[in-house]
């Protein structure tokens, strides 16, 4: 079984172009309100054990989604989860997450 989250990230660092570690967002630092910092919750830091998959998708291109690169990695928690870059835009997200 796996949860669609289709939750935004922040990345940390890159090992070869896929993430190495991230945090997840909450809906306000999407935004970018400037007010998300202030009196927010401390976010863990998801690193990354293995790559186990990537590949690019067309994204829902009647949609007008572009290009997404994605990554099934391996946490070091032992999670497995599935991230994507929106080439267009550079932005991450978790987009699921194995149960």
């Amino acid at each position: 079984m796996a949860r669609l989250l289709n939750r935004p990230i922040r990345v940390l660092a890159l090992r070869g172009g896929a993430p190495a570690a991230f945090v997840v967002l909450d809906s306000r630092h999407a935004r970018g309100d400037p007010g998300a910092s202030s009196g927010g919750r401390a976010r863990r830091v998801r690193r990354a054990a293995a790559v186990l998959d990537e590949w690019r998708e067309a994204g829902r291109w009647w949609a007008g989604e572009g290009e997404k690169s994605v990554y099934r990695l391996l946490l070091e928690d032992g999670a497995v989860c599935e991230v994507e870059r929106d080439e267009a835009t550079g932005r991450w997200s978790l987009y699921k997450v194995y149960d």
